[in-house]
């Protein structure tokens, strides 16, 4: 891969005029170089590429401020006003009510403004304090939670400027008790290009060629193209004020080649560098498409039900829409859990459970051998045994093909459920982990490195897979900028993949979108299908996570390491929180065992099958791994 470079081409241009809402035609000052206070958040915001991260503060306890530091003032403060720009972001359409917060300059409050209640972009909203001291917001995009997104403009008087000195800014939400909140991104408004490697092979008329990716944060508005010069070879792209991408060209390369880059504004030089070209790796990205089972931690137990009975419904549908669309791209979707599947094969009408077992048969629906995503460490053999129950019934009555279990958010599993998995006839185990929750070393070792799985016998294995992006990488995405985020997550994960010499052609790309318990991608097989068309590789492959699991084993099982022991679990210490409960839950989980032993010698005294089936169902469920709200952890009272 070629080496990531950013380049600041300057850091502002006072001659600048820049029109903007309510103020006019104002030059602008950088408004953020350098934060003070204030808790720092990695989120999504008007320009994802160049801002990532953000200083963050609630309405809580009137005491949750941050605070940053802008650039310098000019030497000479010959004017009225100066204005200073940032990025920012505010709680709109999650707030349950009118929020608000105080702005200070230099330790005094100027200011305080409301923010507005589900509101859409474009939207501008200004407030004025004393000393003609006025802020403006102008949202221009939204996240999944429509939350306001864009950039802030503050007017300052001369009086409150020093020569060649910065301002000290702060922001502090009002004690309100809620969490609704405002943030300011850690941006630093200067003239930016991003060179960017892309691992992709791309078809054009003159052949097969890769991909470098200019990103242009673009300040001067009265520039209106740039020219870029690679070994000779000189292509104009167009820049409008804010972020821009292009792609460009370049022809293949066999080994390391060195590329000399000039970006050029007419005649003048902005910055002359030097890049490393490396070969690009044919590879398969395979789609796992599903939504993340967590039932009773962001919504209760009938909403999330609720939810996946439509995600079936949905994807039942998106498989009748694409069934005549190319190899890769018609939808597949993958049944994370069966606990949503039993209920829709009990209450869905005929043509529907129909169209439901077909879909299955046809490998367009996969169903993992899980009822529901458990914490295996607080379960005895029995309850391990009981979570694959439901998927060998299913396989008896239907003839389904069930080989593969799927495991999501939870870091760790007991050795012991790979003698479950064996004896319920299933060899593959897809793990997506949490990426951000106590997981010690799990990607450091497991991440990305299929392996096989001894059982505790030594008899037994399964083919065990941990995606190196864990299941979550797309929440929190607005629909519209799925795609852009697809792109993106694939220029850096495959760019990691090629550094660390990952060694396979096939690659594990979970994929659930908005949140835990989130919908279905309408427009992935579009997406899918116009990708296939332009690139050569990676090619894409809305997958069935079974199929996906058997085509690798089959490429590269005698090459995979076997190890054995336990992949101790980190969750599980949450048990305490409900030490009683838990104590009551592993006695029943005992006397329903004991139940079913004696029952099998005494047949005449037998209770009924699914009195008992139930019985195993509830225990399972109580070590579901989210079955709490979502503040169990933080307000635990």
């Amino acid at each position: 891969m070629m080496i990531m470079l950013i380049i600041f081409m300057c850091e502002k241009n006072v001659s600048a005029q820049h029109n903007i809402p309510v103020f006019g035609n104002q030059n602008l000052l950088n408004g953020y170089t350098k934060d003070i206070t204030g808790e720092v958040w990695p989120y999504y915001s008007s320009s994802p590429i160049f801002a990532k991260e953000a200083l963050l503060t609630r309405c809580t306890d009137g005491k949750k401020t941050i605070s940053w530091e802008t650039e310098n003032a000019p030497a000479k403060l010959d004017k009225d006003y100066y204005y200073f720009y940032w990025l920012s972001g505010h709680s709109s359409g999650t707030s349950v009510a009118v929020s608000t917060f105080s702005l200070s300059i230099n330790g005094t409050n100027y200011l305080s403004f409301k923010i507005p209640l589900n509101e859409k972009p474009p939207l501008v909203w200004n407030v004025s304090g004393k000393d003609s001291v006025a802020v403006v917001f102008s949202a221009t995009k939204t996240d999944v939670c429509k939350d306001l997104f864009g950039g802030m403009y503050l007017r300052v008087p001369r009086k409150l400027l020093t020569p060649g000195k910065p301002l000290y800014l702060s922001i502090t939400g009002n004690a309100e008790k809620r969490n609704d909140w405002f943030m300011v991104f850690k941006y630093n408004y200067s003239e930016k290009v991003l060179v960017r490697p892309t691992p992709f092979l791309v078809y054009t008329d003159k052949g097969i060629k890769q991909q470098i990716q200019l990103s242009v944060d673009h300040i001067f508005p009265e520039i209106k193209h740039l020219t870029v010069i690679i070994n000779n070879n000189t292509m104009d792209f167009p820049v409008t004020e804010g972020s821009n991408d292009v792609l460009l060209p370049l022809d293949t390369v066999v080994k390391p080649t060195q590329l000399h880059i000039i970006v050029k504004n007419g005649s003048t030089v902005i910055k002359e560098f030097d890049v490393l070209q490396s070969p690009v790796q044919h590879k398969e990205v395979d789609i796992i498409a599903h939504s993340h089972n967590d039932i009773g931690y962001s919504h209760v137990q009938e909403e999330v039900m609720k939810v996946q009975q439509k995600n079936i419904m949905d994807a039942l549908d998106m498989i009748d829409r694409t069934k005549n669309f190319p190899d890769g791209s018609r939808f597949v979707w993958n049944e994370e859990t069966l606990w949503p599947v039993e209920y829709f094969l009990n209450h869905a009408n005929e043509y529907n459970k129909e169209r439901f077992i077909r879909a299955v048969k046809n490998n367009s629906i996969a169903l993992s051998a899980f009822y529901v995503g458990v914490m295996t460490g607080l379960c005895s053999a029995e309850e391990i045994r009981w979570i694959c129950e439901y998927a060998v019934y299913l396989k008896s009555k239907y003839g389904f093909n069930i080989n593969t279990a799927m495991l999501s958010d939870i870091p760790g599993i007991s050795w012991s459920t790979v003698d479950a998995l064996n004896n319920s006839g299933v060899s593959y185990l897809s793990n997506g982990p949490n990426d951000g929750e106590r997981l010690g070393t799990l990607y450091q070792y497991l991440g990305d490195k299929p392996c096989y799985w001894k059982s505790t016998d030594g008899k037994g294995k399964v083919l065990l897979w941990t995606a190196g992006l864990g299941y979550s990488a797309f929440h929190s995405v607005p629909f519209e900028e799925l795609g852009n985020k697809m792109k993106e997550k694939l220029t850096n994960y495959l760019g990691v993949l090629d550094s660390s010499h990952y060694p396979y052609d096939m690659v594990q790309l979970r994929y659930t979108i908005k949140s835990d318990n989130g919908p279905l991608d309408t427009n992935l097989s579009n997406f899918v299908r116009d990708w296939n068309a332009k690139y050569a590789s990676p090619k894409l492959n809305i997958a069935n996570v079974g199929d996906m699991m058997s085509r690798f084993e089959k490429k590269y099982g005698n090459t995979l390491p076997v190890l054995s022991g336990d992949f101790t679990p980190y969750w599980e210490d949450g048990a305490y929180s409900t030490a009683a409960e838990e104590g009551e839950n592993r006695i029943l989980s005992d006397r329903v065992a004991q139940l079913e032993k004696f029952a099998t010698t005494h047949p005449e005294r037998l209770l009924h099958n699914n009195w008992f089936y139930e019985a195993r169902k509830n225990v399972v469920m109580f070590h579901e791994h989210t079955w709490g709200a979502w503040n169990s952890t933080s307000e635990p009272d």
